[in-house]
């Protein structure tokens, strides 16, 4: 203050130097924003991206502790009634009685594929039973010369599980026998390879031609809910089901062009009836009459199915000599085409 007041023109020159300080500070300090914000546009989306990686770094470990959960689960499972499994899966009938695995080895499930209609009380006739209403001489065979083949053609329509069945396809049902049905086109020609398979000493036995949705669906879940009863995921038992029955709205039996077929000797729709007289009968002689074996042993890998000597689909003569003298799939003939 004495040197302020001394100085004629000190207020003035204290009150500039302490003006240009302030001014100074505040031009630094800009001049750090302005930085920051040149760094900030490099990077415009710096906070954003920061925050992404944290929330998918976290997502990451909350699957990765899911999943490790769920093998060890699977690991060891635990022992489950029918009451604790109809909770985890509302939407699949659960049986009385849940299956243990003993019983199904027995039934050929566990270790061995077994036709899942092999255990139900259907409809099933036998070739005499079934040829008891038909004049003999109306059915022979009729000679006919091959014809040329389409993969448009409707006995070539390819079913599988990465074919569905169209939404608009269309069929007329025929009766084979009582409630026994399939596509009345190739009643004719099944009709004839039943004689033609009695006269050689063969009886064969038919169930389970023509399936509707409601029952393919049933098949399956209750396939699936056998498996989870033995400690299996949904999804591995779903995946596993997928090899046995096919997937419903994928199933050849829903467009009446597929049999189940065996014989009074061996009801067993299992692997051991392709060793059978009937089944290598059938092997050996039902493309003359248009059908093929349509899940051979050895293309599981091609068909999705595990081998069925008992399932027999119709294709049409011309095709069924080609896809059985070659050792086909209808999934590679109809590739081929």
């Amino acid at each position: 203050m004495i040197y302020l007041e001394q100085s004629g023109q000190g207020l003035c020159t204290v009150e500039r130097i302490y003006i240009g300080k302030i001014m100074m500070n505040g031009f630094r300090k800009e001049k750090r924003n302005v930085k920051a914000k040149q760094e900030m546009q490099k990077y415009p989306r710096f906070r954003e991206i920061l925050i992404l990686c944290f929330s998918v770094l976290l997502f990451g470990f909350y699957i990765g502790t899911a999943y490790a959960s769920e093998k060890e689960g699977a690991a060891a499972p635990k022992e489950e009634t029918a009451a604790s499994t109809e909770e985890r899966t509302t939407d699949i009938p659960v049986p009385e009685e849940a299956e243990t695995e003993d019983t199904l080895e027995a039934e050929g499930e566990w270790e061995g594929i077994t036709n899942p209609e092999a255990e139900d009380d259907i409809d099933n006739y036998s070739a005499d039973e079934i040829l008891a209403d038909y004049d003999p001489e109306s059915l022979e065979l009729p000679s006919g010369a091959s014809v040329e083949v389409s993969a448009d053609d409707w006995n070539l329509l390819l079913v599988n599980n990465r074919h569905p069945i169209p939404e608009d396809y269309e069929f007329t049902l025929g009766t084979i026998r009582g409630s026994l049905q399939c596509d009345e086109r190739i009643i004719p020609e099944f009709l004839s390879m039943l004689q033609e398979a009695k006269k050689d000493g063969i009886t064969l036995e038919v169930c389970s031609p023509y399936r509707t949705l409601e029952r393919q669906e049933y098949l399956f879940d209750r396939k699936i809910r056998r498996y989870m009863n033995q400690g299996m995921s949904y999804m591995d038992a779903y995946k596993l089901s997928a090899r046995v029955v096919n997937v419903p709205g994928t199933s050849e039996h829903q467009i009446g062009l597929a049999l189940d077929i065996y014989t009074n000797s061996y009801k067993t729709l299992d692997e051991g009836f392709g060793e059978t007289p009937a089944g290598i009968w059938l092997r050996d002689n039902c493309a003359e009459y248009g059908f093929i074996l349509r899940y051979p042993k050895g293309k599981e890998y091609i068909t999705g199915i595990e081998y069925e000597p008992w399932h027999f689909r119709y294709v049409g003569r011309t095709a069924a000599k080609e896809i059985m003298e070659q050792g086909l799939t209808l999934e590679e003939y109809v590739e081929n085409l």
